[in-house]
C-alpha cells in the first residue's frame, strides 16, 4: 500500500503520454526517474479507456501509475445509481487484466468549489462506494485507492463529510498550491499555511492511512520559490508530516494558473535536483 523505504516522489509533466518524449526530457532535465507517473483520464473522452500498453511503458521505467479518474460534470448522482456502471465494470475488467498496481484517484478535490463533479457529500459518498463495489466484483485487487480533497481554503469545504470511510480508501490525500502573487487575489504562502491544518484534520480522519501529497505546486511571482520547495521537501515533509509517504508534484505552466514548472528558473530547478537526489525521496510504490 505505502511507500517502501522512504517517500515516493512522483509527477504529473505536460505533454506525456501524448508527446512520449516528454518524460524523456524531465528526466534528462532533472535526473530524476519519477516513482510515481502521474496521468489525468476522462471518462468521457478518448483518454477514458484503461490503456495497459501505457501502463506497461510507466512501469517498465520503474514508476507506479497514478489516473486521476474524472467522471462527467454534474454526474455523480448517475455514478451512484449505477447508470454508469456498464463502463465502470469494464474498466475496471481491463485494470484486473492488466494486472499491475494502479493508484487511481477517482473524483478529486471533491470538495472545491470549482469542480464539475462536485455533489454532495452522501452522493459522492455513494458513488465512490459503487465504484469500489464494482472493482471488487471483477477483481481488480490491484488498485491502491486514492481518496483527495483539497486542503482546505476559502474556496474548499471542510472535506470530513466526503469521507467514504477508512475500509474503503488506501490512500488519503491533499491538493495545494502556493500561488503567491500570480493572481490579483493570491498572495504567498508557505507550505505549513497551506498544508498544516488540513493534514492534521487528515491524520485524525484517517490515522492508520499513508497520506499522499497528490498535487502540489508553487508560483516563482511572489516570493522565493526555490527557498519554498527547499523548505518544503527538505524540512516540513520529512521532519514535521510524518504521514506523508508520496509526494507529486504538478510540472505544468497551465493558461490562467502560475508557472508550477521544477525549472520555471535556475535557481527552483537546482532546487528540486537537491530534492531529487535526497536519499530520504528514495521510496517506490510496491509491487501488486
Amino acid at each position: 500500500m505505502a511507500a517502501n523505504e522512504g517517500i515516493a516522489l512522483g509527477v504529473w509533466v505536460r505533454g506525456f503520454p501524448n508527446g512520449p518524449d516528454a518524460m524523456d526530457r524531465y528526466r534528462r532535465l532533472t535526473g530524476h526517474a519519477p516513482a510515481i507517473v502521474h496521468l489525468f483520464r476522462n471518462w468521457t473522452d478518448a483518454t477514458g479507456t484503461f490503456d495497459p500498453a501505457l501502463a506497461d511503458a510507466i512501469t517498465s521505467q520503474g514508476a507506479t501509475p497514478m489516473i486521476s479518474w474524472q467522471p462527467p460534470a454534474r454526474d455523480l448522482g448517475a455514478v451512484a445509481r449505477g447508470e454508469h456502471d456498464d463502463y465502470v465494470q469494464a474498466y475496471a475488467e481491463a485494470v484486473a487484466e492488466w494486472g499491475g498496481r494502479l493508484l487511481l484517484r477517482p473524483a478529486h478535490e471533491m470538495n472545491g468549489e470549482w469542480i464539475p463533479w462536485r455533489s454532495d457529500p452522501a452522493t459522492f459518498r455513494d458513488a465512490w462506494h459503487r465504484l469500489r463495489a464494482t472493482f471488487r466484483d471483477a477483481g481488480a485487487a490491484n488498485v491502491d485507492w486514492v481518496w483527495s480533497p483539497h486542503v482546505v481554503d476559502r474556496r474548499a469545504a471542510p472535506f470530513e463529510p466526503f469521507f467514504p470511510g477508512a475500509h474503503e480508501v488506501d490512500w488519503v490525500a491533499l491538493d495545494g498550491y502556493n500561488w503567491g502573487r500570480s493572481h490579483r487575489s493570491t498572495r504567498w504562502q508557505s507550505f505549513d499555511a497551506i498544508f498544516a491544518d488540513s493534514y492534521r484534520r487528515m491524520t485524525a480522519l484517517a490515522p492508520d492511512r499513508p497520506v499522499m501529497l497528490a498535487e502540489i505546486g508553487c508560483a516563482e511571482e511572489g516570493g522565493d520559490k526555490a527557498a519554498w520547495i527547499r523548505d518544503a521537501l527538505l524540512d516540513a515533509v520529512p521532519n514535521r508530516y510524518p504521514a506523508v509517504r508520496s509526494v507529486v508534484w504538478f510540472h505544468d505552466a497551465p493558461a490562467g494558473h502560475a508557472d508550477w514548472r521544477v525549472d520555471s528558473s535556475p535557481g527552483t530547478l537546482a532546487a528540486w535536483r537537491e530534492v531529487v537526489t535526497d536519499a530520504r525521496y528514495a521510496g517506490r510504490i510496491g509491487a501488486s
